[in-house]
């Protein structure tokens, strides 16, 4: 009990720090009263215990205007695209009595994220019991990113004692993944976001689109469309076609050994190029298609991220968010069922033979994989006579150029 305490003391202790000026006064005040005393110097002693008194009071000062302190934290947006500015407002409690006139502030933010987060709040506590202070900050890397503590540091009007401390409160801004444009300028149909829209055949999920066509001898009397029948002038019959909105599965392969992702002394994962590439043509992937009609299944096999991106379902922006926070999977196997007859586009990362065998299984119509450079031919092969479609890539390369050349112009993701 009592060596806990003594812990305590010793860390409170530990946030005051002497100013230069306090430094010298404190050195100055010990010394006039031992100068004083042997020269028979009075004013000295007095000068001395003046000077000691000044940095006692600024001791104390600073501990009662530099109380608890109360930190609320939020983001606009929440979820940010790469460069994107995020403003940070930082609403700042104080219960303490007396003011603190002159209070430093750091905000620390993550390595991935770019911020001037430092300044001088108001004065704090007494009747201002409520500061707000506002900056901003940009993502350069996609993740979910901790920005705090806040630390404080609180001086006293004579510039002697300076109090740090840091409140525990930690937010997190997420930083979605790049995407490119995978749409061609040239081409009609683009949507509001610049993705092409490719038509397809079908549009709708799942409602009868009920159509007039002329009379036909044989149909039906019951199947008379009067309506059509008056505005066209001749007999017309109803005629009931289903239709629903064409379907595609991406596939992205996390896994860390796909991707020689590894971790660090601390344990986070390091900075996987490969990766990071097949995220983002992940991401690029699922806004164009869905961008263009399409019922896009979303799926990263060995983790949680299961996504069916389509009206009255989720959404591009939780597939966005999921891939944000992706880390890799253990090296654990792919999806096993196959796709039938719906296209599939699998993002991968270097396959073996041994992975390309459990890859192929999942081959449907028009399938399409993006592999890693490095994956030797053999591996490559087993895809082939499964019927994949193989594009390479490295990690430096342009995947709108992939795209258009490699897949969208022979059609093979249609």
């Amino acid at each position: 009990m009592i060596g806990e305490r003594v812990r305590r003391l010793r860390d409170v202790l530990g946030t005051y720090r002497l100013t230069r000026r306090g430094l010298g006064f404190l050195v100055a005040g010990l010394a006039l009263p031992v100068v004083g005393a042997r020269a028979d110097v009075g004013p000295f002693v007095h000068v001395g215990v003046l000077l000691v008194a000044l940095v006692v009071c600024a001791a104390v000062h600073v501990a009662a205007g530099h109380a608890r302190v109360a930190v609320v934290r939020s983001f606009r947006p929440e979820v940010a695209d790469p460069g994107e500015p995020v403003v940070v407002t930082l609403s700042v409690r104080s219960t303490a009595v007396l003011p603190s006139l002159h209070v430093r502030w750091t905000d620390r933010v993550g390595s991935s994220l770019v911020a001037d987060a430092h300044g001088v709040l108001d004065a704090l506590g007494g009747s201002s019991r409520q500061v707000q202070v506002r900056y901003a900050l940009r993502g350069t890397r996609r993740g979910r990113h901790p920005v705090g503590p806040l630390a404080l540091e609180a001086g006293d009007p004579f510039g002697l004692v300076t109090r740090h401390r840091s409140t525990t409160h930690v937010d997190h801004v997420v930083v979605l993944p790049r995407r490119h444009g995978l749409g061609d300028d040239d081409r009609a149909g683009r949507a509001e976001s610049g993705a092409t829209m490719p038509a397809p055949q079908h549009v709708g999920v799942g409602e009868d689109d009920v159509i007039a066509r002329p009379y036909v001898p044989g149909d039906e009397v019951r199947r008379l469309h009067w309506k059509a029948t008056a505005h066209r002038g001749q007999l017309m019959v109803r005629q009931e076609e289903q239709r629903v909105n064409p379907s595609v599965l991406v596939v992205l392969d996390g896994s860390a050994a796909a991707h020689d992702a590894q971790r660090d002394r601390q344990g986070a994962w390091e900075h996987s190029p490969t990766l990071e590439w097949a995220i983002s043509a992940c991401a690029s992937l699922v806004e164009h298609l869905a961008g263009g009609g399409y019922v896009v299944h979303v799926e990263v096999p060995g983790t949680a991220v299961q996504r069916v991106v389509g009206e009255g379902q989720d959404t591009v922006r939780d597939v966005l968010v999921d891939l944000a926070m992706l880390e890799p999977s253990g090296d654990t196997a792919p999806l096993t069922g196959a796709a039938g007859d719906v296209p599939v586009v699998a993002v991968l990362g270097r396959v073996d033979e041994r992975s390309a065998r459990t890859w192929a299984r999942l081959a449907g119509r028009r399938s399409v994989a993006l592999v890693a450079h490095g994956s030797p031919p053999a591996a490559i092969g087993v895809l082939h006579d499964r019927g994949w479609r193989c594009v390479t890539y490295r990690s430096s390369d342009d995947l709108r150029a992939l795209w258009h050349e490699h897949v969208e112009a022979t059609g093979a993701a249609r």
